[in-house]
């Protein structure tokens, strides 16, 4: 049974090489035909994020006993089958079989990883004897399991959309043409895509396959198109066979062969680990070897993205990303949920946009497995907008409902003034409002939150913004490698440190510079004293300044002061009732009732 594909670059989703194969200079890819040809002495190890074979976590989790290697080859080679593994944070090498190979035509050869150690990523490399030696592709796979013997999997994969419609066009097309459509995929019939238009703006013409249903509807933020989804799956569930769901993002860039993994883990699971969820990695878009997040957990009131900004190219940070580390809750750009966890009356909670990934996790997930190779790329953080008001008024419905020791009114407060004194020091006084509003919304409650115009809300907060305008537009000399620099933590002496925590960065103190910054999350230290700061979005080369204000400063601590007061009398009401609304809230009955309400208006 094959496990795991060779993969190689492909110009419609990535041609970073070094996340397939590290190669010589005399050793080059035909991306057309998808060949490696050699010259003598090329080498290429396969020792990489998509090409490396996560023996450790298969082990663990699966009822893999033999690994085998498939490779097709033509010329004369030296194969060498390796183990890595990181041993107190040292890279071991260990050498598990090598061979001479030679053939004149192309060949499949087979080689064993039986007997070695089961820890680490094994993998393979080719070293060529003579000029005209190629390389075609290849697979590891066992014998031990027949796919006749395992449990059956069909796959719903469940995209939410709003306006994405070439990403939607583009990955679906692959799909049918790699998976759906093609009889030598092991997907072959065993999948099927469910898509919500939350915009109403895809073609469906483009995407007309008995395979494919679009269901289109009113925004219902991110939460009510995955849901929809999630319900039109359950739905069609026992018709079809569907057995297992995959949340995905509507603008990733995804090679389906990753599918094809999730597939085969999912179906050769051990019976303790049926109900685990398969999260995948994150990849930046811009920066296609760098792993931004690979699952995630909540301490102290604070997201914490793990194995974050990896470059998984380096085999060091790529055995560190095999490390488990209790990851708990994956986002939805990548995500596989076995339809078991999944019921009528356990649906998403309603919070429109934001934190629903994290919600639902919280609630259903108690097993995240996390593999090397299964990911996708996704524009990174820092490009996004920060929406201030759904990410307070959703964490704090989050802690309500599943974080007791964090859903008090104290640290509702310490996290409030945390939260808006950041924006003070950053000069972003509308963000402190929306901070805020995004509390004193929460403190209304269920009943209120399901009768809100969330989407008339989240159109007048990007219309009160500031807008962006291109740099050479700006009365602001514009420095491009200050705005680098404002990415690095310098060496402070203690002292230096005492005295801005003092004088809070310097606000307390005349301002005499002026700062460059991302437009995302910046590091404090650099806006020391600033008078004026350039807040800088990379992606569009625009930005907009914000300047030092003691008035609009004192309009946030007098709205600061209200909004901690509400806190004290409304907070403990509000936690109870957002507990309570959880069966009624998460029920098909909510939900289809909502929807059919919209559609009748």
């Amino acid at each position: 049974m094959e496990l795991q594909k060779i993969l190689f670059p492909k110009p419609e989703i990535c041609m970073a090489e070094t996340l397939y194969y590290h190669r010589n200079h005399r050793c080059e890819l035909d991306a057309p035909n998808s060949i490696l040809n050699f010259r003598k002495d090329g080498i290429a190890r396969f020792d990489t994020y998509f090409n490396g074979f996560s023996i450790g976590k298969w082990k663990k989790y699966t009822v893999l006993g033999t690994l085998e290697l498939e490779i097709e080859l033509k010329g004369a080679f030296i194969v060498t089958l390796l183990n890595n593994e990181m041993i107190n944070g040292a890279v071991v090498t260990r050498v598990i079989h090598e061979e001479t190979i030679t053939s004149e035509n192309r060949k499949d050869w087979r080689f064993s990883f039986a007997g070695f150690n089961q820890k680490g990523i094994h993998s393979f490399i080719l070293l060529a004897i003579e000029d005209g030696s190629q390389f075609f592709g290849g697979r590891y796979f066992t014998d031990d399991a027949s796919p006749e013997e395992l449990p059956d999997v069909k796959l719903a994969l469940n995209m939410c959309t709003f306006r994405k419609e070439k990403y939607i066009y583009r990955n679906v097309e692959q799909i049918r043409r790699e998976l759906i459509d093609n009889e030598q995929s092991p997907l072959y019939g065993n999948l099927y895509i469910y898509i919500t238009d939350n915009a109403m703006t895809l073609d469906e013409s483009k995407l007309v396959s008995p395979t494919v249903h679009v269901t289109k509807q009113n925004a219902f933020g991110s939460v009510g198109g995955f849901t929809r989804g999630l319900i039109n799956i359950l739905d069609d569930s026992e018709r079809l066979g569907l057995t297992h769901t995959i949340m995905l993002d509507d603008d990733i860039v995804l090679d389906p062969a990753v599918l094809c993994r999730t597939y085969v883990l999912f179906r050769m699971m051990k019976e303790e680990y049926r109900d685990a969820w398969i999260g995948g990695g994150m990849l930046g878009l811009d920066s296609p070897t760098q792993q931004i997040e690979s699952g995630g957990v909540i301490e102290g009131g604070d997201y914490h993205s793990l194995k974050a900004y990896l470059m998984v190219e380096d085999i060091s940070q790529l055995l560190f990303s095999e490390i488990e580390e209790g990851a708990k809750i994956n986002a939805w750009w990548y995500c596989g949920i076995p339809l078991m966890l999944i019921s009528e009356d356990a649906l998403p909670y309603p919070v429109y946009f934001h934190c629903d990934d994290m919600e639902y996790a919280c609630r259903k997930c108690e097993k995240l497995i996390l593999v090397n190779g299964i990911g996708v790329w996704h524009e990174e953080f820092i490009y996004k907008p920060e929406n201030y008001y759904y990410d307070k008024r959703n964490r704090e419905i989050l802690f309500s409902l599943h974080f007791p020791e964090l859903a008090t009114k104290r640290n509702a407060k310490m996290r409030l003034i945390k939260n808006v004194g950041k924006t003070l020091l950053w000069y972003r006084y509308n963000d402190a409002h929306e901070i805020m509003d995004g509390v004193t919304d929460y403190l209304k409650g269920p009943d209120w939150l399901v009768s809100f115009d969330d989407r008339s809300k989240f159109e007048s907060l990007r219309k009160s913004r500031v807008p962006d305008v291109p740099v050479w537009d700006l009365p602001f000399t514009f420095d491009y490698n200050r705005y680098l620099a404002s990415f690095v933590y310098p060496s402070e002496k203690k002292v230096h440190r005492l005295w801005r925590r003092l004088t809070l960065n310097g606000w307390l103190l005349p301002a005499k510079v002026n700062a460059i910054i991302p437009s995302g999350l910046p590091i404090t230290y650099h806006l020391y004293r600033a008078k004026r700061i350039l807040n800088y979005a990379v992606k569009t080369n625009s930005g907009y300044i914000s300047e030092k204000s003691y008035r609009k400063a004192f309009y946030v601590l007098i709205h600061l002061s209200k909004t901690l007061w509400m806190i004290d009398r409304h907070y403990n009401a509000a936690r109870a009732a957002y507990v309570k609304s959880i069966p009624r809230l998460t029920s098909s009955d909510f939900w289809r009732t909502r929807y059919s309400e919209e559609e009748n208006k």
